[in-house]
């Protein structure tokens, strides 16, 4: 068996244009994650995995909506909007496992009764 190369019919893709074309995306990514875990630590007890929840599904209709706004590909060599959103949308599903219902259903009464 030789050594040569056989052509291919797809471009190259420098990898270090694609990390730095990442950059943004992991960046608001994580700023996405810590705004949202930030305010859902001001909840109350039993509330703050169900409005984590809530706030990462609003976060991922907001990069839906910034990614048709934006006009990114969908299948796009680098990460985009859409990659965010699916994500988002990822973690919104497993915290949904995580939800205590009963847990919820009592911070609320709790909090009917106190006020």
């Amino acid at each position: 068996m030789d050594n040569t190369q056989f052509p291919t019919d797809r471009p190259t893709v420098d990898i270090t244009d694609v990390c730095r074309a990442n950059d943004s995306s992991r960046i608001r990514f994580g700023l996405i994650f810590s705004v949202c875990l930030l305010i859902a630590s001001t909840a109350p007890a039993g509330l703050v995995l169900a409005t984590f929840n809530s706030l990462i599904y609003l976060f991922s209709i907001l990069a839906g909506i910034l990614a048709v706004i934006k006009g990114h590909r969908l299948f796009a060599p680098h990460l985009t909007c859409w990659d965010e959103a699916a994500a988002l949308v990822l973690m919104t599903g497993i915290t949904d496992f995580m939800i205590d219902r009963q847990e919820v259903q009592a911070a609320l009464a709790a909090a009917a009764i106190s006020q």
